[in-house]
């Protein structure tokens, strides 16, 4: 083979390793979105929960109240102080598990990402040598 030969090798090489590096940028960019769309879902349900929350015990007092009875002592205290527990507990454990599924989402695409700068590196060396094969006693 000539030079044009390895000029076309190296430029495939090129061209193939290019490819692989943005294919690994563009799976990184999907895990990225992927992550905030976790955040955004966790925080708007931790505003729902907060919101279900404050209406229930409204109801609530509002039921003690129209039976005649004092909210700030005694079960009516207890079950509204429960309630706050409640909802407090699950508000935490929607946080949590949110913040589990966005950190698998951000370890993903920081795997992804390294993999295809692994094959990108790959891409390359491998073209190099098929580019040095082609063009020996041409080009050095």
């Amino acid at each position: 083979m000539g030079a044009t030969a390895a000029i076309a090798t190296g430029a495939a090489a090129l061209i193939g390793a290019g490819s692989a590096a943005y294919s690994a940028h563009k799976s990184k960019e999907r895990a990225e979105d992927q992550e905030r769309e976790i955040k955004r879902r966790t925080k708007k349900e931790q505003e729902r929960l907060a919101e279900e929350k404050e209406a229930l015990k409204g109801r609530q007092r509002a039921a003690y109240a129209a039976a005649g009875m004092d909210i700030r002592k005694g079960t009516p205290l207890a079950v509204i102080e429960e309630t706050e527990r409640i909802y407090r507990e699950e508000h935490k454990e929607v946080g949590k598990r949110g913040r589990y599924a966005s950190n698998i989402a951000k370890r993903e695409g920081r795997d992804l990402w390294t993999t295809g700068m692994f094959d990108t590196a790959g891409t390359l060396l491998g073209g190099a040598a098929r580019t040095y094969q082609a063009g020996r006693g041409h080009l050095w």
